[in-house]
């Protein structure tokens, strides 16, 4: 069932990478560059779950690897710069942050693969240091690089948002799946986990790739256009070919997607707003009434008082013996042991004295 799993990814993958290579622009280097990375990754991609199919796996010295993050390790670090081409046009420079969240990237993956080769408390401590990184590169990408797209106009920014958001609900997916699998909280099999492994490589290397590279040809009319007087930079028209028209036809299916999934989410919390404006008086009446039939507590009684023992006389006290109490009928025996042993001692103390 694993091999079959990964057999169907791998194809899939292949398939996004021809589809990448041939619909992806090559107008620019940078363009070229982009799409040549993003078509290299998902055929990278492919290639290992072939050696995945196959039985084989990734040796770090004598340790295996899990191969799953082995493709991460090197293709994951190319959506990341490609993200961060869409943030700047070219001539602008990010170098320090673009390789800040590249290290941080790698080291996300790194440290997840050392915690699902963990058992125990070590494995809980490297994955949240996974987590940890990832929140740091994430607030990279939410702040200097997304000021970035800010001051780039906001066609980029738009555009960088919405890749931006996309790839930050993959990168989660992820490590949500580990902690879902065997090496963690083991909710889910191996099967399972390889098979949710394989649906998001899918749609991470190879259908969100190909947008990304379908939607960098504007991104190359953007920056090959000048300002126009309003200062919204004006768009090259793309040439009618059949390659281009193919783009065209995607981008504007992927836009009509993004625009429907939109408006039913803002159907959906619009909806479900109303249904709770109009639920709250009907429980709130429900309430009332399940109060008002529900029976008063019955009051607790007190805790009973402890009674306090009748105080004895000094006389008792004395009386008192473990043996019984004393009476009248035993003041004869112990006036003639007191006097026994008071002759006793008496003639001890005459007996020393006795020249």
């Amino acid at each position: 069932m694993s091999a079959a799993i990964e057999w169907v990814v791998a194809a899939g993958l292949a398939i996004g990478a021809v589809a990448i290579l041939a619909l992806g622009g090559f107008a620019t280097p940078r363009q070229a560059a982009r799409t040549a990375l993003h078509g290299g990754a998902a055929l990278m991609a492919a290639l290992y779950y072939v050696v995945m199919a196959r039985g084989a796996a990734v040796y770090v010295g004598p340790h295996p690897v899990d191969t799953h993050h082995v493709i991460w390790l090197l293709t994951t670090p190319v959506l990341a710069a490609s993200l961060l081409a869409t943030a700047v046009p070219a001539g602008q420079a990010l170098l320090p942050t673009a390789l800040t969240v590249v290290f941080l990237d790698v080291a996300m993956v790194a440290t997840r693969a050392v915690a699902v080769g963990q058992t125990g408390a070590a494995a809980w401590i490297w994955f949240v240091v996974s987590l940890l990184t990832m929140g740091l590169m994430f607030a990279l990408l939410r702040g200097p690089v997304r000021e970035a797209a800010v001051a780039s106009g906001p066609a980029r920014l738009d555009v960088y948002e919405r890749h931006a958001r996309t790839l930050m609900v993959l990168w989660t997916m992820w490590p949500a799946i580990a902690l879902l699998g065997p090496s963690l909280l083991d909710l889910i099999g191996p099967a399972a986990q390889q098979g949710l492994y394989g649906l998001v490589d899918l749609t991470a290397l190879a259908a969100f790739s190909l947008v990304m590279v379908l939607e960098d040809e504007r991104l190359v009319a953007l920056e090959a256009s000048a300002e126009t007087a309003q200062g919204a930079p004006a768009l090259r028209k793309v040439p009618l070919s059949a390659r281009a028209l193919a783009r065209e036809r995607l981008l504007d299916l992927v836009d009509r997607g993004t625009e429907a999934t939109r408006g039913a989410v803002r159907q959906g919390e619009a909806r479900t707003r109303r249904a709770v404006a109009g639920a709250r008086p009907v429980l709130r009446r429900a309430f009332d009434r399940l109060d008002r039939r529900r029976p008063a507590p019955e009051p607790v009684p007190p805790p009973p008082r402890r009674k306090r023992p009748p105080r004895r006389s000094i006389a008792d006290q004395l009386a008192a013996t473990p043996f019984g109490r004393l009476t009248k009928d035993d003041a004869v025996p112990i006036a003639f042991v007191a006097g026994a042993l008071l002759v006793i001692a008496n003639a001890a103390r005459l007996k020393k004295k006795d020249p």
